[in-house]
Formats: C-alpha cells, sequence, structure tokens
C-alpha cells in the first residue's frame, strides 16, 4: 500500500500536512537517479527502475501518463524527474516507495539508507522503513537523538569516558533517580570537551570558555558567541547546579523523573554538536587534539537509517 492511500484520511482533514522543499526534491532525485539501472528485455528493448516506478504508478493511480504542475500552475505531462521536482508531496512519496519496491538488496538497503539520511539532515518528519513512509513524532526524534550521541562516542576512544557517563545517566533515568542522572548527564557533556580540549580538569565555565577561546564557534559572527557559550551550551551544567550537583541547603530537594530526562536529552543533543563540530575543523583547529582515530562516516553508517 502506498503513502497516500495509507494516509488518505488524515491528508482529506488536514491531520498531516506534508511539505517538501526543492532542495529535498533534488536530493531525493539525485538519490534516485544514481541508483537507476537498465537491462535489455528485447530485441534492442531496454526498460529501467525508473520506468518500472512510472509504470506501476500509473497502474497504481489508473492513469494515462504521470502529470505535474508547471508554470501558472498548470497540469502538464512530465517524466519521472519532473514528476519529483513539482508534483504534490504525497505522490512524490509514492513514486519514491514505488523505486524502492523496484530494487533488489543490496542496493535497497543502500537506496533506504541514503534516503533516510537525506530526509533527517533536512529536518523532514518522515522515515523510510521497509520501503514505506511513517511520520516520525517526537518520541522517536528524541529516541535518535540518543542514539547518535551513544554513536559518536563509540567512534572515538577519547570520548569512552564520555560514553561511560552517559550510559550510567540513561540507566539513572530509567531507574527514576534523578539527581543521579543529572549529575552523570553533566558530568558525560564536561567529559567530552575535556577530551575535545586535551585537558584532564576544569569545569564546564571554564571548559565553554576555552573552546571558544580556541575557535570553536568561529562559524558563528563574533557578536553573538558568547551569548552561544553562556546563554545556551551552559543550559546542562545549570541544571545540574540547581538540581543534582551542589548541597541543597536546609531544605531536600526532590527533583521528579522528568528533569532527569530533560538532562539526559539535552546530553545528548550536545554531545552530538560538541563531537559533530570537533569533527568538522579537524586540523583547522591547532588548539584540538586532531579526531584522527575517528570511523569514517560512510562506514560506520552503513547498517544504520540515518
Amino acid at each position: 500500500m502506498i503513502f497516500s492511500k495509507r494516509y488518505a484520511e488524515a491528508l482529506r482533514s488536514k491531520q498531516i500536512e506534508i511539505s517538501l522543499p526543492t532542495r529535498v526534491r533534488k536530493r531525493l532525485w539525485y538519490t534516485i537517479s544514481k541508483r537507476d539501472d537498465s537491462w535489455e528485455v528485447g530485441f534492442n528493448e531496454y526498460t529501467s527502475h525508473t520506468e518500472k516506478t512510472t509504470t506501476k504508478f500509473l497502474h497504481e493511480y489508473g492513469a494515462d501518463r504521470l502529470m505535474a504542475y508547471g508554470e501558472g500552475n498548470e497540469r502538464v505531462p512530465v517524466d519521472l524527474e519532473g514528476f519529483v521536482m513539482n508534483e504534490w508531496p504525497g505522490k512524490v512519496m509514492d513514486a519514491v516507495e514505488l523505486f524502492y519496491a523496484q530494487l533488489k538488496d543490496p542496493e535497497r538497503s543502500a537506496f533506504q539508507t541514503e534516503a533516510n539520511r537525506i530526509l533527517f539532515e533536512e529536518r523532514q518528519p518522515w522515515q523510510l522503513t521497509d520501503g514505506r513512509f511513517f511520520r516520525v513524532d517526537s518520541e522517536f526524534l528524541a529516541a535518535e537523538v540518543l542514539r547518535r550521541a551513544e554513536q559518536l562516542m563509540k567512534r572515538s576512544d577519547v570520548f569512552a569516558g564520555a560514553l561511560d557517563e552517559f550510559t550510567e545517566t540513561r540507566n539513572d533515568v530509567t531507574a527514576a533517580e534523578s539527581k543521579d542522572a543529572i549529575q552523570k548527564a553533566c558530568n558525560s557533556y564536561e567529559s567530552a570537551m575535556k577530551a575535545i580540549l586535551g585537558l584532564k580538569n576544569g569545569n564546564a565555565s571554564v571548559l565553554l570558555d576555552k573552546l571558544v577561546a580556541a575557535g570553536f564557534l568561529d562559524d558563528l559572527p563574533e557578536h553573538v558567541r558568547e551569548s552561544i557559550s553562556k546563554g545556551v551550551l551552559t543550559a546542562l551544567p545549570t541544571l545540574g547546579n540547581k538540581l543534582g550537583r551542589h548541597g541543597q541547603g536546609d531544605e531536600i530537594v526532590e527533583v521528579p523523573p522528568h528533569y532527569g530526562e530533560l538532562a539526559l536529552n539535552l546530553a545528548a543533543s550536545f554531545l552530538v554538536f560538541m563531537i559533530r563540530r570537533h569533527t568538522d575543523l579537524g586540523d583547522r583547529a591547532p588548539d584540538f587534539p586532531p579526531p584522527s582515530d575517528f570511523v569514517p562516516a560512510a562506514s560506520a553508517d552503513d547498517d544504520i537509517a540515518f
């Protein structure tokens, strides 16, 4: 069952809104064309994955030819590329599902992995799973950030300490030990920054200052770097200082479980940001130890959907 039929009622009632920006369409079409292949089916007769996709689409919709929106919002005949670039988003997603169905492994798995990477990078709320699109909700996205943080830390031994503390954070959240979870989330964040800087000591504030001084935020205008460093990247340490790490005074402070979950999710987001930024900088930031022991992303990501 293709996408539009599966979500027909939700689309009609506008419970689901779909948008596929031009950049996403271009990237999806490039992925389709890269995976396309042709073969002989008779004397001087050839077919291809894209041709079979078109045939299957026309059969599903009972249509004679592909149509899409042209200039002046008029419907005009198009080939599959024009269809992907100009047709209503739901039908484009139908075409992607049908193209997937024409492939065989390992091309099928590779196509799905690449399509999902594009959707993730472009912040589209959809995932292709076994050739079918499913809407990605906030719970899925939160789990994806946690998985990505762990994956990035596993690529390099220098983040072993941060990974161990992050794993303990997840265990404490599961056990509803909120204060311990908050403390260990902060520890994991600081351990990652120490690993990036090649330092053994320093609290979050000191470490962030050193990262800024070393050029970590140089891709931002100079007048906003301090605000990002002290206003955004200190959110987790602030949570730790108030609820998890220091003396609570003369009153017992009960910390509800959702604050432990907040600390875990903040740690995951900051760890992904820090490690990716460190990798992007490479040897352009001489004050950082080079990330030379990282596994290339292409080989590390082969078995995952994003």
